[in-house]
């Protein structure tokens, strides 16, 4: 029992220190980003969002910057980034629930992976790992304790039309705490985008 719990805070000591260094990094990364204003102004695009999960139905808004970091590296493995700032909207299905809706607002570093054009759509990968605050730290019985949460993401799917101006993604994303406190339920739901460029 002594040893499951030494290795239960000695776990949850790392995912902080892992989730410390992350946050450092994409602050460095964004801080890098906004000294070069030219290519981070304007917003590259908009986005609509629907998704579900555990009884909760889910709708959001984002706006989006492409290339907000580039690197050697990157280029060589064909990945490009994206910065994403999202605006959601959880609401619980069961309509005795006081824990509900919930409002949440994120940034989301993304990086990309943009597979070779087939005829007239061009297949992508893209996964994110990062930060959100939420209004209520409850819906239904799921409970997470504080209201800044982490949120992960992983989706594909395809651009399409003029100069690949639309988008489209299916996405799996991860909204918890990182296991920071303690109750530490999470939120998981699959989502659809739809994306447009400026």
């Amino acid at each position: 029992m002594r040893t499951r719990n030494i290795i239960k805070s000695a776990k949850s000591a790392s995912l902080r220190v892992c989730a410390s260094l992350f946050l450092a990094s994409m602050v460095a990364l964004t801080t890098a980003s906004v000294a070069r204003a030219e290519s981070f102004s304007a917003p590259t695009g908009i986005a609509v969002l629907g998704g579900y999960g555990s009884n909760v139905d889910v709708a959001g808004a984002e706006v989006y910057w492409d290339n907000f970091y580039s690197s050697t590296w990157l280029k060589d493995h064909g990945l490009v980034t994206r910065l994403v700032a999202e605006v959601g909207y959880w609401h619980s299905r069961d309509d005795k629930n006081e824990h509900s809706p919930v409002v949440n607002i994120g940034v989301t570093p993304q990086v990309r992976w943009l597979a070779p054009q087939q005829g007239a759509i061009h297949p992508f990968l893209e996964a994110g790992i990062g930060v959100r605050l939420l209004s209520h730290t409850q819906i239904d019985e799921r409970r997470m304790a504080i209201a800044a949460q982490f949120g992960e993401r992983l989706g594909a799917g395809f651009s399409f039309g003029p100069q690949d101006r639309y988008e489209t993604a299916l996405f799996l994303q991860h909204v918890s705490n990182g296991r920071i406190k303690q109750p530490n339920n999470g939120f998981t739901y699959l989502g659809l985008a739809l994306r447009m460029k400026l």
